[in-house]
């Protein structure tokens, strides 16, 4: 198991990176959860969600993803979720949660999706 960490970096007032690190289990789906609601509330509309260095998730993780992009739809913003593989997208593809998480190719493309966000 791989020690959960996320990082943050600024895209623009209102859009970050966030960088997911290890496992995103039940665990740690408390600090997931409170990351998450700190980023609502300063304010940001845009998150691109980058889980390429992710261990393992399980459903606790992705709900918590789910429920970070219904409120930020709720409130005219954006999720776009980088996952680390095609192996990875194929799965969330097959499940259906393509839209809920946003998928895009990269970190780049994301930044370029969020940076007007306001």
């Amino acid at each position: 198991m791989s020690a959960f960490s996320l990082k943050t970096s600024t895209v623009s007032a209102h859009s970050v990176v966030a960088s997911i690190t290890g496992d995103m289990t039940q665990d740690n789906f408390d600090s997931l959860e409170g990351e998450f609601n700190s980023l609502l509330e300063a304010g940001i509309l845009g998150v691109v969600l980058d889980l390429t260095a992710i261990g393992s998730m399980t459903s606790a993780g992705i709900g918590a993803i789910i429920n970070l992009g219904d409120t930020l739809r709720k409130r005219n913003g954006k999720l776009y979720t980088v996952l680390p593989g095609a192996e990875s997208a194929g799965v969330i593809t097959m499940l259906g949660l393509d839209d809920a998480l946003g998928l895009t190719p990269s970190v780049e493309e994301g930044k370029r999706k969020v940076v007007n966000l306001k």
